[in-house]
């Protein structure tokens, strides 16, 4: 079972609400708004299982994070 969750989405009132539901039921998160910081936290560390990747966001949309 997968417990490290990562959280990638540009509205942080959203990645807030995740991250407690998700805490509360006993998951590791780490939550980025923004998916640059997210990409260089993934060079240094792989042990993640999980993501929830918001599509839509200014930077770079979720499917551009996926190809890196």
């Amino acid at each position: 079972m997968f417990k490290n969750i990562v959280l990638i989405d540009d509205d942080q009132e959203i990645i807030d609400l995740l991250d407690e539901y998700l805490t509360n039921h006993n998951f590791n998160v780490l939550g980025f708004n923004n998916p640059l910081n997210a990409l260089a936290a993934f060079n240094k560390k792989n042990n993640f299982d999980f993501i929830i990747l918001d599509i839509m966001m200014p930077e770079m949309d979720g499917f551009q994070v996926l190809r890196k």
